[in-house]
């Protein structure tokens, strides 16, 4: 089975980047988080305006905070610095630490690459606590909010990860 599974050849023609205007190279990466981004906003979004789905029937003096445009907006920015920030601490922490105590600057290297999704999760986890504080809404409603576009985002990103040979 193994020796089928290696005598598939990738295809040559799928590089880590996309698009190359001189010394500028967008990778497929930066726009797989774009579009992951973009997706699970306007999906939140979507979901966020269907209150019937938000609001529990048959709950007496319950007043939930349904996510309105101001807070989705907020939690995206902020759900991004968590993924950019977390997910370039864990990859310095979690694969080349000594690179790090030797040089902390590193980290703000990103055209260098090194993401790691462990810290990725984290920083998204403390957008989601920072944010329910906020605007005093309950811990589960907006981790709702993070389970509607994690897998729009998440799936995206491991395109990526295939066409950069990853997986």
């Amino acid at each position: 089975m193994i020796h089928l599974i290696q005598s598939i050849t990738f295809p040559t023609w799928l590089k880590d980047e996309a698009i190359a205007l001189g010394p500028l190279s967008i990778k497929w990466y930066g726009i797989s988080y774009i579009v992951g981004l973009s997706l699970a906003y306007l999906y939140a979004k979507q979901t966020c305006n269907n209150r019937s789905v938000w609001i529990a029937r048959k709950v007496p003096g319950r007043a939930e905070i349904v996510p309105n445009k101001a807070i989705l907006e907020d939690y995206f920015f902020y759900a991004l610095l968590g993924i950019i920030v977390g997910g370039r601490i864990g990859s310095m922490l979690l694969y080349s630490t000594s690179d790090f105590l030797s040089n902390p600057l590193e980290i703000l290297e990103i055209w260098n690459g090194g993401m790691a999704f462990h810290g990725g999760l984290l920083g998204v986890g403390a957008a989601v606590l920072y944010l329910s504080r906020k605007y005093k809404i309950s811990l589960g409603r907006i981790g709702d909010v993070a389970a509607i576009g994690a897998p729009l985002g998440i799936g995206t990103v491991r395109i990526a990860n295939f066409i950069n040979q990853e997986l």
